[in-house]
């Protein structure tokens, strides 16, 4: 009787222990945690010209390399020296030198996807900061340009067309120092008066505005409209809106050129005309010829 009973608690161990063995291959193939990034508030949101601005980037969960270097930091709209301090599972990330390059007045900083790697090979996902300002510095402000880029409106080319015709505008943009950027578009252009095909192209200074297919009432007053803010300078400064001046849409058998015979409405008084003076004369010899003076 002693002996069953040793016999049951060995055999109970023994499942104890197969049991826990069993268990630790469910233990080691629990899915590691991917690598996450946190990004702290900047060290200021307002920074001057040549000034500087700090973060701190967290790397957390499965932390198992952290691989981040100047290249994965995309600057929004401005320059900057970069410089990346090792702070354990965080990286201190320094901006100096700051500089504006843009019209627009929020800047951030992208952090690129993969600047860590978790111990089962997944990387760390993309982020980016708060956005800030950069303002000019005291010395800069007393200097600061304010005055606008200027837009100008040539054309219409042709005055007149026929319904299903193109016409042409220029749109010359100048500054007192210099025009930054031009963002015209088809969707900064109003029709007035009549619906077309629109499309813009930009060279140097100069945006052609064409516009074709040209449907409408047949008549005069269409007139463009090029929305203010299609061009701006170094500092933001943005352009005024412009108004082309009209041109007149025609018919196809409208007369538009009296030079031309087909287009001429005195033709049928002049074939009138030709015709009375031949009845007239065909009673004449054959070898008659008329006085260039009278006809006769």
């Amino acid at each position: 009787m002693k002996k069953i009973v040793n016999l049951k608690k060995a055999l109970v161990v023994l499942s104890i222990i197969a049991i826990s063995f069993a268990a630790f291959p469910a233990i080691n193939n629990v899915r590691a945690w991917s690598c996450g990034v946190i990004v702290t508030p900047l060290s200021s949101k307002t920074v001057e010209e040549n000034g500087q601005i700090k973060f701190t980037l967290t790397y957390v969960d499965d932390v198992n390399r952290i691989t981040l270097n100047a290249s994965d930091l995309y600057l929004n709209g401005f320059t900057a020296n970069i410089h990346i301090a090792d702070a354990g599972n965080s990286r201190v990330v320094t901006l100096s030198n700051i500089h504006n390059t843009s019209g627009s007045s929020l800047k951030r900083v992208r952090i690129s996807g993969g600047t860590a790697v978790s111990s089962d090979g997944q990387l760390a996902h993309s982020t980016q900061t708060e956005s800030f300002t950069i303002k000019a510095s005291q010395g800069q402000e007393e200097n600061k340009d304010t005055v606008a880029p200027v837009a100008k409106i040539s054309g219409p080319n042709p005055s007149q067309v026929y319904i299903g015709g193109t016409v042409t505008y220029k749109v010359t943009y100048s500054d007192n120092v210099k025009v930054q950027g031009i963002t015209l578009n088809e969707g900064d252009i109003r029709l007035d008066g009549f619906s077309a095909n629109k499309s813009v192209s930009i060279s140097g200074n100069t945006a052609t505005i064409t516009l074709s297919n040209i449907k409408g009432n047949v008549g005069g007053n269409k007139t463009i409209y090029v929305s203010g803010g299609t061009a701006y300078d170094a500092q933001g400064n943005l352009c005024n809106g412009v108004t082309g001046s009209a041109f007149t849409l025609l018919s196809k058998d409208t007369p538009s050129n009296p030079n031309n015979p087909s287009d001429n409405p005195n033709k049928d008084t002049n074939k009138n005309n030709k015709d009375t003076n031949k009845n007239n004369n065909s009673s004449k010899p054959s070898d008659w010829v008329a006085n260039p003076n009278t006809g006769k």
